[in-house]
């Protein structure tokens, strides 16, 4: 086996990586945005005041919301890594 097929090995595992990531990403926040997790909400004008005069609503979404930035943090960080490898004279 030669440097180059180990290269193009590693190259294609982190491209496969992020990928996966990647679609994590998207899923979670789909799943974030469809549950109304966000802090929109439907009758815009009429709820907006609401949100700042009431009690702040527990947040039962923690550990998805720290999923999701982890997943998208490490998508990140791989993606950059391997666009320097990709780059980087063999």
């Amino acid at each position: 086996m030669s440097e180059t097929d180990g290269r193009q090995r590693q190259i294609r595992w982190l491209a496969l990586l992020v990928c996966a990531l990647s679609l994590l990403v998207v899923a979670i926040s789909a799943y974030l945005r469809l549950d109304a997790a966000g802090i929109g909400c439907t009758p815009w004008p009429d709820c907006y005041g609401q949100v700042l005069s009431g009690d702040p609503a527990a947040l039962h979404y923690g550990f998805v919301r720290l999923l999701h930035r982890a997943a998208a943090s490490s998508a990140l960080l791989l993606t950059i890594f391997l666009v320097w490898r990709c780059w980087r004279p063999q």
